[in-house]
């Protein structure tokens, strides 16, 4: 086997520092794939306004569900029994034609993705290898990761987060979003299947999320980043001790619940009670603080699950002891 020789030009030392800093910052800084499947449907809206609701709903299949099927799958939109999918569309035809900030806000939103995905830049194994959609997601959500076309994507509700623009703060919730897809990649850990899993990965995956999000946008306080409802700390303190004896009583089920009492919006039943709702995502977000102070964000990421039990168990078992 022949070798072909070469030699090192002089100052090949400085140029391989160079290289070998420049590579792993080129594979962070590759760019996040943003699809915007928002505009046609936006388009759309306003190209049917005068059509009869049989075929403005005609159009939104052929022009919009056909174009991007993977988005309005059912796994995707995860809608109820009682809902109508024709109903939604035409109420979300509606609103986009009343709205004046959607342009405004898919310009927002690319800037944040590319602002968020620099400040991930230091997290250990990050890469934006995943698709990013802007779509309308017939009020389902506002951010959510799917499987999308067989691929794990972040899908942005246009639609739901311009309703939510007053009420949470669009840098945190992008980060929060993000982080999530990195959890992923970095120790499994995901949003993704919600009260499907174990609550203690819920409250892992939510709770870390949370607290990554204040902790990569600047100036950032606990109650945008727990984003809803806006005084969920203030709330959640006092009942700090019960909230967590509970968790940690429900710790390793898989309970559908359990699960809307401390992660959803809008229980009617767990304001019965006196609890805030997402109540979880508070304390999630103090397991996670208290483990920030011996681990770095990108070392939580990679945590493994049987060490996550661990950590997150004597935790809840602290805040649940009373206060002295």
């Amino acid at each position: 086997m022949s070798m072909i020789s070469w030699k090192l030009p002089r100052n090949s030392k400085l140029l391989l520092t160079v290289w070998c800093l420049l590579v792993p910052w080129a594979a962070h800084a590759s760019p996040c794939r943003v699809i915007d499947a928002y505009t046609p449907a936006d388009t759309l809206s306003h190209r049917t306004a005068d059509l009869p609701p049989a075929d403005q709903l005609k159009a939104f299949r052929q022009g919009i569900i056909a174009r991007y099927p993977g988005l309005y799958a059912p796994q995707v939109l995860d809608l109820s029994p009682a809902q109508n999918m024709d109903t939604l569309i035409l109420a979300s035809l509606a609103s986009a034609r009343e709205s004046q900030t959607r342009a405004g806000l898919m310009v927002t939103l690319r800037q944040l993705v590319d602002r968020t995905q620099a400040s991930f830049r230091n997290l250990d194994g990050f890469r934006c290898d995943f698709p990013i959609y802007l779509t309308d997601s017939l009020g389902q959500f506002d951010g959510a990761g799917r499987i999308v076309d067989g691929q794990r994507s972040l899908v942005l509700g246009v639609d739901a987060l311009d309703g939510e623009r007053g009420l949470i703060a669009l840098p945190v919730f992008i980060a929060h979003e993000m982080f999530h897809r990195y959890h992923f990649m970095a120790g499994g850990f995901s949003d993704d299947d919600a009260d499907r899993q174990p609550l203690w990965r819920t409250l892992w995956a939510e709770g870390l999320a949370t607290y990554a999000s204040r902790a990569l946008t600047r100036g950032a306080t606990i109650e945008q980043a727990l984003m809803l409802p806006a005084d969920l700390s203030q709330r959640a303190a006092p009942l700090r001790q019960t909230i967590a004896a509970d968790l940690l009583a429900h710790l390793d089920r898989v309970d559908p619940d359990v699960y809307r009492t401390y992660f959803t919006y809008g229980n009617k039943a767990v304001a019965a009670r006196g609890l805030p709702w997402r109540s979880g995502y508070y304390i999630g977000y103090l397991v996670a603080e208290r483990l920030a102070r011996r681990h770095t964000l990108g070392q939580l990421a990679h945590m493994p699950p049987r060490q996550v039990h661990a950590l997150i168990r004597d935790a809840l078992r602290e805040m649940a002891l009373p206060r002295t």
